[in-house]
C-alpha cells in the first residue's frame, strides 16, 4: 500500500512539476522584413511599380505554422499592418489578398522611405513587434 501512496504522490508532483514550466503556446518571438530594401520605377507598369515586402515571424512554443504561411504562393505573417513614411509617393496594401504588402511607388522619393510591418500585441500573445525595410523610387 505504501509504494502505491508514494506512487500517486509522485505523478501528482511530476504534474505540478510540469504545469509550472510556464506557456508552451505559439508566439512570434521576432519577425524580419523581406526584402530588406527594394527600388521600383515609378513610371513603370505594374508589377514593375512595386515591391512586394514580407514579414517573416521567428516562432517559440508548439506552434503549427499558421496557413496562409504554408500555402503555396503565400508568405508572411497576415496579421501585420503595413505602413510607409512617405504616404504621397508610396502606396502598400492591407488587403489580405496577393497584394499584401505590396508597396507602389506613385512618384519618386527623396532618398529611401521607410516600410514598417507592426504587429499588434492581441495579435501575438500580449507581445507587439515591429520590423522596418526600405523602398526606393525612381
Amino acid at each position: 500500500m505504501t509504494n502505491h501512496v508514494t506512487l500517486r504522490l509522485f505523478g501528482l508532483l511530476l504534474v505540478l512539476a510540469l504545469a509550472s514550466c510556464g506557456s508552451d503556446e505559439c508566439t512570434v518571438a521576432s519577425m524580419s522584413i523581406d526584402p530588406q530594401a527594394g527600388s521600383a520605377d515609378h513610371n513603370a507598369l505594374p508589377p514593375n511599380n512595386a515591391v512586394q515586402f514580407f514579414a517573416d515571424a521567428n516562432y517559440v512554443g508548439k506552434c503549427v505554422v499558421p496557413a496562409p504561411m504554408n500555402t503555396p504562393g503565400r508568405r508572411g505573417l497576415q496579421d501585420v499592418l503595413w505602413t510607409v513614411s512617405d504616404t504621397v509617393n508610396v502606396s502598400i496594401s492591407n488587403v489580405q489578398d496577393p497584394t499584401f504588402g505590396t508597396a507602389t511607388c506613385l512618384g519618386p522619393t527623396s532618398g529611401a522611405a521607410t516600410v514598417t510591418a507592426n504587429l499588434p500585441a492581441g495579435k501575438n500573445r500580449g507581445k507587439q513587434l515591429v520590423a522596418t525595410g526600405l523602398i526606393t523610387c525612381n
